[in-house]
Parts: C-alpha cells; structure tokens; sequence
C-alpha cells in the first residue's frame, strides 16, 4: 500500500474535481479545484483505491473529501488517506474541516476514529430529482 502525494497527485485531483463537481459545487470548476485544492490517494494493485482531498478551501480552512472505492472498502484506507491529507493542512498552516450526512455513519465514525470532534450540527438538504 502507498499513500502518495507527487506521483499519482494528478490523478487524485482528476477525481475530486469529478467529485466536486458533481456534488458538490456544480457553478466551480477544475481550474479553482487546480488552484486551491490538494488531494492524497492510496493506490493498490495500481490502481487508485482511496482518493482523499480538498471539498473546498476558504480562508485558512480545508474541508476534507473521501472516497474508498467499493472493492478496497474495509481494509482501514480512509484512516490513513485522511490522516496524511490532515498532516499536509498541519504542515501549510491550514484547518481541516469534516462534515457530513446524518446518515452517513461510516464518515461519522471515521471523523470520531482520527480525532474529529462534533461542535456543531446543522441542517443537510439535497435535491430531490
């Protein structure tokens, strides 16, 4: 397993501005992601299995993004892809920041895992399409 930030960097923000885009902040675009955001992936079996990065950057806070792909779910990648995205928000001066879904129980307990603390709840609305 290999937590890498230089060789497969392109790669990892390729994916997050696909993520950003589309669920995040459809009105942003890859140029701002290229700009303002940072991403971390693990890559297994060459491939990328866990992309961690930047959902939006704004002053000095970083609200952190994670996916783990179905087929490498289970096996602890998202602890260590966030943990080395939270070591580069410490090491340039920046706060990371998670959110998430009520129902979203693995990202809470995830959260919880590396040291998160809940201090605020607010209302999540989606679409209904």
């Amino acid at each position: 397993m290999s937590i890498n930030c230089t060789s497969c960097l392109a790669k990892s923000i390729v994916l997050g501005v696909k993520y950003w885009i589309r669920r995040i902040a459809k009105s942003c675009n890859k140029n701002h992601f290229l700009k303002y955001g940072v991403g971390f992936s693990t890559i297994l079996d060459n491939k990328i299995a866990c992309p961690a990065f930047s959902s939006f950057v704004q002053g000095n806070q970083l609200e952190l993004g994670i996916e783990t792909l179905p087929n490498y779910r289970k096996r602890e990648l998202a602890t260590q892809t966030c943990i080395a995205l939270i070591e580069y928000c410490l090491a340039n001066q920046l706060e990371p920041v998670w959110s998430y879904g009520l129902g979203n129980k693995s990202s809470f307990k995830l959260a919880l895992k590396i040291s998160f603390v809940p201090i605020l709840s607010r209302p999540y609305f989606e679409l209904s399409v």
